[in-house]
């Protein structure tokens, strides 16, 4: 409950010259706030009072302890003196000696001074020693005006005392705050005994001097009767003790008029009263429901797809790159968890998959506009896009058409056809002719090798991996090859490296009919299409189109009928879902 009144409480000046402050409490029950600040102030100024009077109330125990002491010794004194008095009879003195004695006067009117202060020095200490009066309040004693950094270490102990007290009314000896405290006073008390021990030390030096010099008029005047000089220190004697009682007297009313007249600290201008509602505030609250129900959500979005560098929807294709887009292959999550998924055009079947990559052979060949001898190549910007799933799957619906296909793979660097179709890497392929003359055409005959999936379907791998990949594809033996392989095929579909790691595919395009671009959603990176615009404007690739790869059907609505039309109708046709085939079985 203290913690939540210190969080709903607050404390400001109301200018920064003026020594007034408000105090106000946000609290559910206004009685409860106004009886908790005036119940504040006043606890505040009985404590601060209570702080006050520990001080005056060990004063005047000192006093009164030094009052009896320095009573009985002045009583002790003035028996002396008038038992002196009747047993002597004195004379006057001569002039001489008087003037000797008004000089030793004067010192010893100075010695008296020291003396106080040095009996004032040694009670101190004493007091200080003391094991019962540890960690007690000191007394404030007159005569040490002078002496400030005593002073000032006084004053700090005795506040460190009173802070010490205050916490230990709801704190035990073993709180932490409470042995802070103890090693502070401690501190404190080591430092007050230090400057009282080398004041002692320099007060009895000055006291020796006086007293030296205060000797030799003693000496001077030691002809005069003895009866005089003992009674002027019978006398010295008794005014000292005279003038130590009639100080500690007036001390002692003094702090007895400080203890009884005690004023408070904090003065309490006004009352506390209620101040009215001011929670909650509707402004701020519709506000806050405008900025977090609309601007939000809208800053957050448009942060989200500024900041976004993945391709992740169709429609970001379309607003990056103004290239035509032949086809869209949807993802589907029986492909995500077969690891056979290269070959998904088969023969007799007509499912979602077969359905997109007719699209695709369809709207190529209005592209390409070529009835025979047609080559299309196919590249990506990096690898694990889908280029070679996608050209060996076009490639499958060409050869299922009817069409002689051979699928060639010029990703000479990182061949992968043989792994597709389940050949031999290690045989000689097309790297093998590429570094001869190419004078012996029919050396390619032997190393074409049928797929075994589709008689229509032959493969023609990269075969061993060069050392100088681009040299041997910028030859003039690669337009020689594929002139004679076009008069053989239909249709060579070339199986390239991915244009934004090495330059193969940009040498290679100079033998393409067509090429073929493909793009993974949520795996390609949309500055990659601002390089493909820029190659494509350039004239480094020609005839280029676009394929989207892993589309999500779910996320870009309705799927076959009236989306995306760019050559054809649709892009599937004939309203196929995913669990098409499965029901059709």
């Amino acid at each position: 409950m203290a913690s939540y009144y210190q969080g709903s409480m607050s404390i400001s000046p109301i200018s920064k010259t003026a020594s007034v402050a408000v105090i106000s409490v946000i609290d559910n029950v206004p009685n409860n706030g106004i009886n908790f600040i005036n119940s504040l102030i006043a606890s505040y100024n009985t404590q601060s009072n209570e702080d006050k009077n520990i001080v005056a109330q060990k004063t005047e125990e000192f006093i009164s302890a030094r009052i009896n002491i320095i009573g009985e010794d002045l009583r002790s004194q003035e028996k002396n003196l008038a038992s002196y008095k009747k047993d002597n009879i004195f004379i006057n003195p001569a002039v001489d000696v008087e003037r000797l004695l008004d000089n030793e006067s004067n010192y010893t009117e100075r010695l008296q001074d020291i003396t106080i202060q040095l009996q004032q020095v040694d009670y101190l200490l004493k007091y200080l020693k003391d094991e019962k009066n540890d960690k007690q309040a000191i007394p404030t004693i007159a005569g040490f005006s002078n002496e400030t950094a005593l002073t000032s270490c006084i004053t700090h102990y005795n506040l460190e005392v009173a802070k010490r007290n205050q916490l230990l009314t709801t704190a035990t000896e073993e709180n932490p705050l409470v042995l802070s405290a103890n090693s502070k006073i401690e501190a404190a008390q080591k430092d007050i005994i230090e400057i009282l021990e080398a004041l002692s030390s320099s007060i009895n030096m000055r006291k020796d001097a006086l007293e030296g010099v205060s000797g030799e008029f003693t000496q001077r005047a030691s002809q005069a009767p003895a009866v005089e000089r003992i009674y002027a220190d019978l006398t010295r004697e008794r005014d000292i003790k005279s003038q130590l009682y009639v100080m500690l007297l007036q001390k002692y009313e003094e702090n007895a008029l400080a203890l009884a007249v005690t004023a408070d600290n904090l003065k309490c201008i006004e009352k506390a009263s209620t101040g009215g509602l001011v929670s909650p505030n509707s402004k701020i609250a519709y506000m806050l429901a405008l900025f977090f129900g609309i601007l939000f959500p809208i800053a957050f979005i448009y942060l989200t797809e500024t900041l976004e560098t993945k391709v992740k929807r169709l429609e970001d294709i379309e607003k990056i790159n103004k290239l035509p887009i032949v086809g869209c292959i949807p993802e589907l999550a029986s492909l995500k968890k077969s690891n056979k998924r290269h070959l998904v055009v088969k023969e007799g079947e007509n499912d979602i998959m077969a359905e997109a990559f007719r699209s695709i052979r369809t709207n190529l060949h209005f592209l390409i506009q070529k009835n025979s001898g047609s080559v299309v190549m196919f590249t990506s910007s990096t690898s694990g896009e889908g280029k070679t799933f996608v050209s060996s799957n076009y490639a499958m619906s060409l050869a299922v058409m009817g069409k002689k296909v051979l699928y060639m793979g010029l990703d000479i660097r990182r061949p992968r056809l043989a792994e597709v179709f389940g050949l031999d890497p290690n045989k000689e392929g097309i790297t093998s002719f590429l570094a001869s003359d190419g004078s012996d055409l029919s050396m390619l005959d032997s190393f074409i090798q049928p797929s075994g999936v589709n008689n229509n379907l032959y493969l023609l791998t990269a075969g061993v991996i060069p050392p100088n990949p681009a040299e041997l594809l910028a030859k003039d033996t690669l337009d020689k090859a594929i002139a004679y392989l076009s008069e053989k095929f239909d249709y060579l579909v070339l199986d390239t490296a991915p244009i934004g790691l090495v330059s193969d595919s940009l040498i290679l395009s100079r033998v393409a009919d067509a090429a073929v671009y493909v793009v993974r959603i949520k795996y390609s990176q949309k500055a990659d299409l601002d390089y493909l615009e820029r190659i494509v404007s350039e004239g480094k690739l020609k005839n280029t189109s676009l394929v989207v790869n892993a589309d999500d059907m779910n996320a870009s609505g309705a799927r076959f009928g009236s989306r995306h039309r760019r050559y054809g109708s649709s892009y599937y046709g004939y309203g196929y879902s995913p669990d098409s085939s499965r029901k059709r079985k």
